[in-house]
This record gives C-alpha cells, sequence and structure tokens, in this order.
C-alpha cells in the first residue's frame, strides 16, 4: 500500500510473525536477476512455498523478514520495523486430523477461518460421525442423501453451499483442495456470526482416496479432531521512507 503524506512515501507491508525471533530469510536474491518479469516470477514462486503465510504462522514470518532483506538490498533509504501484537485464530499443531475409524488412518487436514468466535476445535474425544460426498452442494447433488448428523466431503469451488447442508443438519464440513480457485471463493467459507459447524480443507490426493470410498452415496465412520485458539502473536510492518523530489508538492 502507498501513501503519499507531505514529501514522503510511505511504502507499507503489514506482515505478521509467529515467532518472536525473526526466522532468517532464504530465498531467491532478486538483485542478481536483471529481467523485471523474471524477478517477479521468481518472488511469487518464494513467497507461495512458504505455506500460509496468514498471521501467525512460519509462512509470515519467512515472507517478512525476505521482504525485508531485499529491501535493504535495494538501498533506497532505511527499512524500518516496528512490532505490533494481533490476536488470531492458530491451529495448535499447525493441522488437524481425519481418523477413518475402521482402519484407522490418519489423515491431516487444515481448519478453516471461524465463523465469528467459533473456532474448529472440537471436544478431546473428537467428533465421530459418518462421511458423506455431496459435490458441489447443489441440491441435486445430495437429493435423497440423510444429512442430519454426518460430516461432508465436498468441492471447494462451491461459493457459500456448505451453508444449506448446515441448516439441513450437517456437523462438520471438508472442502477438497481444487486445482486452482479465485480469491473470492474463500469469503464464503465462513460466516460472521458463531455458528457451530467446523470447516476444514483437505488435500486434492487424500480427498481423492475419500471420494473413492464414498460412492454411490456409501458412507464411512470418522472422526475429526481439531483444537484452534485465539491467541497473540507478534505482527511487525514494513516500510521504507523516500524523500520526494519535488518541491512544489513538498506540502500535499
Amino acid at each position: 500500500m502507498i501513501h503519499v503524506r507531505r514529501h514522503i512515501a510511505l511504502i507499507g507491508l503489514a506482515l505478521a510473525l509467529l515467532s518472536w525471533r525473526p526466522a532468517v530469510a532464504r530465498g531467491p536474491d532478486l538483485s542478481a536477476i536483471a529481467d523485471g518479469e523474471t524477478r517477479l516470477q521468481a518472488s511469487v514462486e518464494y513467497l507461495s512455498s512458504l505455506g500460509s503465510r496468514v498471521t501467525g504462522h512460519d509462512g509470515a514470518a519467512q515472507a517478512a523478514d525476505w521482504i525485508e532483506a531485499q529491501l535493504q538490498a535495494m538501498d533506497l533509504a532505511p527499512v524500518h520495523r516496528e512490532t505490533f501484537p494481533v490476536t488470531v485464530p492458530v491451529e495448535i499443531g499447525g493441522r488437524s486430523r481425519l481418523q477413518i475409524v475402521d482402519t484407522g488412518e490418519n489423515i491431516d487436514v487444515y481448519g478453516l477461518w471461524p465463523n465469528g468466535p467459533r473456532t474448529t476445535t472440537i471436544t478431546p474425544e473428537g467428533m465421530e460421525a459418518p462421511l458423506t460426498w455431496v459435490g458441489a452442494g447443489e441440491y441435486a447433488d445430495f437429493d435423497g442423501l440423510p444429512l442430519d448428523g454426518r460430516v461432508v466431503l465436498m468441492e471447494f469451488n462451491t461459493w457459500d453451499h456448505w451453508v444449506r447442508l448446515a441448516a439441513l443438519g450437517a456437523r462438520a464440513v471438508i472442502f477438497v483442495e481444487p486445482e486452482e480457485t479465485a480469491y473470492p471463493q474463500t469469503y464464503d467459507k465462513h460466516l460472521y456470526v458463531p455458528v457451530d459447524v467446523p470447516r476444514f480443507w483437505v488435500r486434492s490426493q487424500d480427498g481423492a482416496r475419500l471420494r473413492r470410498r464414498l460412492q454411490d452415496g456409501a458412507e464411512i465412520d470418522i472422526r475429526l479432531h481439531s483444537r484452534m485458539d485465539w491467541v497473540s502473536r507478534p505482527s511487525w510492518n514494513i516500510w521504507v521512507e523516500i524523500p520526494g523530489a519535488d518541491s512544489a508538492l513538498a506540502e500535499e
């Protein structure tokens, strides 16, 4: 974000950190790459390789350190960094777990953003329920299927169709990682009120294996385990002050 204030342009980056100590910045050295398009591609590839960059996660810390290092290497002006606390939902252990009851197999799942204050936390003994496949969550996809008390597995690019399933009694929702998606799809995966329906993300290969077991309306018994707490984590702003060159605009 860029703000012009008097004769100083403030280039700010609000970046949150999980650890109290800065991580070591690693990644591509942009100063060694001459072509602008190649630099951009290298930046995107590196940042996207860090995993979750949501406030409070390791990826945010690594991204912050790398960006600060790149700004320092540009030698435009002194680089400033300030710390402030942010209360964020953090999944304890970094992920949640789906256990298939009959085989004991455990599959990693990842909690989505809370419904208001209601995180994806489940009681310590876990949530045991049948798992059923509902496709895109269109009414035709679950016509005749029992949903009350079930956990539903569905495609991610389905806007807010999960709300229909919750209204019909689904206890939790697991979204399968798509080949590609768009940021607006994420807006509809949580509500601003504390609806008691935890939602999770499962990787595509695991989702495909589960879906094969759920063909033709079949169900499997699963047990979900998840703990997500609201915690205070340090967050950082990083910025560079660049003096303006036009004296006529200095006071604007």
